[in-house]
């Protein structure tokens, strides 16, 4: 039986064996998690090592099947397939002091803002909106190397954060924060799956990933895994 047919005998099949995962701290425990433990709860006989970690990672020697990698461009890897864009945005604690007609990014430099600590973010924010494209200084007090961290010190009202838009998702929900300037883009990266011999990859590593992108990608926007 050649690597063909054995991947298809294997595809459909009960998934069975070990799966082993690199995935970023954050963007691994709020988008990639939920997956695998729907994923797990379905194939009994499939085990996971997941790695969450913000180092850079080399599938060859770290003995990965998959890395789920984050970046403004896409990684130099010939086995690289996009997942989801991540949208950043501005929020704050509904009761965070702000103008009572905040409509334009020029209103903001005289706010205290919480923003990422490292090369990733200075203290100019990117702005875009049709063809206007603005970069406002703004000041910081608290600079902070953990997006959890800049979350719950926002819904504290220490000031305005910068933040991956995830990350907010459930704070939204329950009344926490708010969105600022939601009509304005800010900075987007985007999620990328790297994947170790894409090319007769494991069929257990092409359903997680194909079960990945469902659930994360929209459907029109992305070319799918390829088995």
């Amino acid at each position: 039986m050649n690597g063909a047919d054995a991947f298809i005998r294997d595809y459909h099949q009960e998934p069975a064996g070990n799966l082993r995962i690199i995935a970023p701290v954050n963007f691994g425990r709020h988008c990639i998690l939920p997956v695998l433990n729907s994923f797990v709860a379905q194939h009994i006989h499939v085990q996971v090592d997941l790695d969450l970690s913000d180092r850079s990672v080399d599938l060859q020697s770290d003995r990965y099947d998959l890395a789920i990698v984050v970046a403004q461009t896409p990684p130099p890897a010939l086995t690289c397939y996009p997942l989801t864009a991540i949208e950043w945005g501005l929020f704050a604690a509904p009761d965070y002091p702000l103008p009572a007609t905040l409509s334009h990014p020029q209103q903001l430099p005289r706010h205290d803002y919480l923003l990422f600590r490292g090369a990733a973010h200075t203290l100019a924010l990117p702005f875009r909106h049709g063809k206007q494209k603005l970069d406002i200084a703004v000041h910081s007090r608290f600079r902070i190397n953990n997006s959890e961290a800049l979350l719950s010190a926002a819904i504290a009202g220490a000031g305005i954060a910068y933040l991956p838009c995830y990350v907010t998702q459930a704070a939204q929900r329950q009344g926490q924060l708010v969105r600022l300037l939601a009509d304005w883009q800010m900075d987007c990266y985007y999620s990328y799956l790297i994947v170790q011999q894409a090319e007769g990859a494991r069929a257990l590593v092409a359903r997680f990933c194909q079960q990945l992108q469902a659930a994360l990608a929209p459907a029109e926007s992305l070319p799918p895994f390829a088995e």
